[in-house]
């Protein structure tokens, strides 16, 4: 019995350290991922990160991660309006700030030099590349490419978004290494290019 117990004591311990290194992130199930009106389609194996490990996060936005926050981060911000910081508001973090007269080369630097912002491992240096205009179901907007132009930062990703209602939606994808990003490229990609608004439906009467 004594032997029993301590088994189960030992599984239960096991159980509890895995939570613990996975950082408190859980997995969310393929499918429709939203924040605010913005909706995207996941594929398995995401993890939603908690708001007390990514404190750049704020009310519109949602963070995910493949292989851990350390390694790979997919921001999914809900809309924010002129005069707004793409991430949390902290004047120390000297963000830019939105405006809705930007163009889309605007739009693509300020989601860079964001993530430059707020990041604090290897993205000092990050800088948008290869900007084009892309619809999003019909929503005219930006797609880009996220790399850093240091030789010793090894950040990259790729972001995309729109601006409707004078608000920015935008999904973007940074990983800490190239292998990562090569890894989590193309469903990075898939995740971009899903991006839509809500469908307000109007009840029959």
């Amino acid at each position: 019995m004594l032997v029993r117990i301590c088994v189960v004591g030992l599984a239960c311990l096991a159980v509890l350290f895995a939570a613990c290194a996975s950082g408190g992130a859980r997995t969310v199930p393929a499918g429709v991922a939203k924040v605010g009106k913005l909706r995207v389609t996941l594929d398995e194996g995401w993890r939603r990160a908690p708001a007390n490990e990514t404190p750049e996060s704020h009310s519109a936005i949602r963070v995910y991660t493949k292989d851990g926050l350390e390694y790979d981060r997919l921001y999914l911000v809900g809309g924010i309006e002129s005069g707004q910081g793409l991430f949390r508001d902290d004047a120390a973090s000297g963000q830019p700030r939105f405006d809705a007269a930007m163009s889309s080369d605007d739009l693509a630097g300020l989601a860079a030099e964001s993530l430059r912002a707020v990041r604090s491992q290897g993205a000092e240096s990050l800088t948008a590349r290869n900007v084009r205009e892309q619809g999003f179901t019909g929503i005219p907007g930006v797609r880009f490419e996220l790399e850093s132009t240091a030789p010793d930062e090894m950040a990259c990703g790729a972001g995309g978004g729109f601006v409707i209602d004078q608000r920015f939606y935008a999904v973007l994808f940074v990983a800490e290494a190239p292998d990562y990003c090569v890894r989590h490229r193309e469903t990075a990609n898939r995740i971009i290019d899903s991006a839509t608004l809500a469908v307000k439906t109007i009840g029959r009467f």
